[in-house]
């Protein structure tokens, strides 16, 4: 009790509600109400994550803050406040889910994130005709612009399909084709980066029904580009070699054995 009310950031408030090994903690259950409270009125603040870079060696390139989303804090939230089975579940769920349909009708907010959370609202009785859910779903779908954000209008479609018009879904059709065929093929140098960039592609055309080979061959013929020139510049390894060294006489020496005893070794 006195870690939760003493907690700073985010990750504090989640780590101690998930408990240890699968287990909650009992100051939580004792608690309850005051967690919840406390967890409620700073869902959206401070966060300690952050993201390491690093280069094609694995070193260390640069760190920097990669807080999680407003959504996936409320996700958490729900399961937290359900396996609580706090009374005023409906209340604390129902005020957060407000406080988001704001941001949502602003133009805030991961859109990704935002279709996992309309799943766990699903199971909890959110209908397709609630107003947080025609919310999110304007949101979602309004003028993607990004991977992440054509991801999310696929991964949407893909779950509820009924809820995009024939007219809408032709819309996205051509929006994914304009933002696949104008993707900067040279914006990163790293081969995986560049088939996961193609992967990506492949990944939203297959749920919006879009066929991606013209808009994919590029990275995979530059990635292949890149690793083979990567070939050719660097040296032989000295310790590869050496162990070939060391194996190829290693089996000469054997064969000597053999040799002497009338055999021969194979």
């Amino acid at each position: 009790m006195h870690m939760f009310r003493a907690a700073q950031f985010y990750e504090q408030y989640a780590a101690l509600g998930a408990g240890r090994r699968g287990r909650r903690y009992h100051g939580i259950d004792a608690a309850s109400t005051e967690y919840l409270n406390a967890l409620a009125a700073d869902l959206g603040g401070a966060s300690a994550q952050t993201m390491r870079k690093v280069d094609q060696h694995g070193e260390t390139v640069g760190l920097k803050s990669y807080p999680p989303s407003n959504e996936s804090r409320a996700a958490f939230f729900i399961r937290i406040v359900e396996e609580l089975q706090n009374p005023r579940a409906a209340q604390l769920i129902d005020s957060v889910v407000d406080s988001l349909s704001a941001s949502w009708k602003g133009g805030a907010g991961d859109r990704e994130d935002l279709v996992t959370l309309l799943e766990v609202l699903a199971k909890r009785g959110l209908k397709q005709d609630d107003a947080p859910f025609i919310t999110a779903r304007q949101y979602i779908l309004a003028e993607p612009e990004t991977d992440d954000e054509f991801r999310a209008v696929a991964n949407f479609v893909e779950k509820y399909p009924r809820a995009v018009s024939v007219d809408e879904m032709e819309a996205l059709k051509a929006e994914f084709e304009a933002f696949a065929s104008d993707h900067p093929l040279e914006s990163d140098d790293d081969p995986d980066t560049l088939r996961s960039v193609a992967a990506d592609i492949e990944y939203i055309g297959e749920r919006l029904g879009v066929a991606t080979g013209d808009f994919t061959q590029g990275f995979y013929e530059r990635a292949d580009e890149i690793e083979s020139e990567r070939a050719e510049q660097e040296p032989p390894d000295d310790d590869d070699y050496g162990r070939w060294r060391s194996a190829d006489s290693y089996v000469d020496d054997v064969r000597g054995m053999f040799d002497g005893l009338g055999c021969r070794a194979t």
